[in-house]
């Protein structure tokens, strides 16, 4: 897949290129696309990609549960304290979906851990909001 291709580039270019297919994937339910280009723009993607993930999930409610998961990792990687309500928002969705709940667990650990916070995060707080 040349999404790999592109991903190897690593330019400001190429992930404005990545994201604007993952929308495109997204839009039309490819869903084993979203995911592979969702996982191309986690490796490229800076602290100033946090709207733009925000905005994908909020966008395509209909993800399926490995498009959800990359998403909400990327998230985990580039965002701020601002994103730990809407992983919270997604880990109440999705309560009995365990696959979802570890990833808004491992992503608020990380925004965590990048802010210099180490705390341990509870179900109980995962899931107040």
């Amino acid at each position: 897949m040349w999404e790999r291709c592109v991903e190897r580039i690593g330019s400001k270019e190429a992930l404005d290129m990545l994201k604007d297919l993952a929308e495109r994937y997204a839009a039309q339910k490819h869903i084993i696309n979203i995911e592979r280009s969702l996982r191309s723009i986690n490796r490229l993607a800076t602290n100033m990609d946090e709207g733009w993930y925000t905005g994908f999930i909020k966008s395509n409610p209909h993800l399926e549960r490995g498009d959800l998961n990359r998403a909400i990792e990327g998230l985990g990687m580039v965002g701020s304290k601002k994103s730990i309500l809407i992983i919270k928002e997604i880990a109440a969705l999705h309560r009995t979906d365990e696959a979802i709940i570890n990833s808004c667990f491992l992503s608020i650990e990380n925004i965590y851990k990048a802010t210099g916070i180490l705390t341990e995060i509870t179900e109980k707080d995962l899931l107040k909001n």
